[in-house]
């Protein structure tokens, strides 16, 4: 796996062997950030990977213009393999790793913030349907959370919904924070 922009362009990562890891592919990676940079500056912008595997998400960020990127993986292993990649790719000062379950890890951090939140847990996560409420009072005003699943039209009537794609397998929801008004994105 390997970069696809930006400043680290080209430059290989590194994928946790023998765990249930399933990085998403470039083709799809190239078509997410191609959405997310056409609706927000990734300069200076402050990311969140959940579920963060091999860390592909954050790292394009940061060599795409994001200043920082938070990932929060729950295993110790596949943690290790996401400070390694940072260090092979001399940003692991952009770079912090936690080790916890999303979920977990959201509900102990209320106030932090971010630009950019990804999530791409496994197909079959348990609390998938919470992930969306629980991400939306971590984005900026200006914000998007993007979540990888495996069931098409998911969350198609969630409210800060704004768009949804298919990419092989891989089904993507792009959400936005609801509006000081109380309306929907949609609406706004």
């Amino acid at each position: 796996m390997r970069i696809i922009a930006g400043s680290l362009k080209r430059r290989n990562l590194t994928i946790p062997k023998g765990l249930d890891v399933r990085p998403t592919t470039d083709r799809t990676r190239e078509a997410v950030f191609n959405w997310v940079v056409n609706r927000i500056d990734l300069d200076g912008a402050s990311v969140l990977d959940l579920f963060a595997g091999s860390g592909a998400l954050a790292f394009e960020s940061i060599s795409r213009g994001a200043d920082e990127a938070l990932l929060v993986e729950k295993s110790q292993r596949v943690a290790e393999v996401i400070r390694r990649n940072a260090e092979h790719l001399g940003i692991e000062v952009q770079v912090r790793v936690a080790s916890s379950d999303a979920l977990t890890w959201l509900g102990r951090s209320p106030s932090a913030q971010f630009d950019l939140v990804f999530a791409d847990p496994p197909y079959d996560y348990p609390d998938f349907a919470l992930l969306p409420e629980a991400v939306l009072p971590h984005l900026t005003p200006d914000g998007v959370f993007v979540l990888e699943h495996g069931r098409p039209g998911e969350f198609e009537d969630h409210e800060c919904l704004v768009d949804q794609r298919r990419y092989g397998r891989a089904n993507i929801a792009f959400f936005r924070p609801r509006v000081d008004n109380g309306e929907s994105p949609k609406d706004a």
